[in-house]
């Protein structure tokens, strides 16, 4: 599933202050270096907002290809649900640092 039109937000769209991080040497500034990473591994973890009001994470194997995030689903369940319900999701990847 491709998110695209409305379900694509930036964080400026949303009026949210970026985050600084703490540790600067794990910073990751070079756009180069970001669009490497998330074509460095497969799996991946899509957070979404659960019944109870708690986040929702759920692995999941992706693509990444031009800039987009693509990953299985079957045709109806409860990540397409909630994607229907609330597209605010955050996607993490994991690559080790050292």
């Amino acid at each position: 599933m491709e998110l695209g039109g409305e379900q694509r937000r930036s964080l400026n769209e949303k009026n949210v202050e970026p985050t600084h991080m703490r540790r600067k040497q794990c910073e990751i500034t070079d756009r180069k270096e970001m669009e490497r990473i998330p074509g460095a591994t497969i799996i991946g973890r899509i957070a979404t907002e659960g019944a109870d009001g708690y986040p929702y994470i759920t692995p999941v194997n992706f693509v990444y290809h031009k800039g987009n995030i693509y990953f299985h689903s079957a045709p109806g369940g409860e990540k397409l649900d909630k994607l229907s319900q609330d597209p605010n999701v955050c996607f993490e990847v994991d690559i080790p640092l050292a």
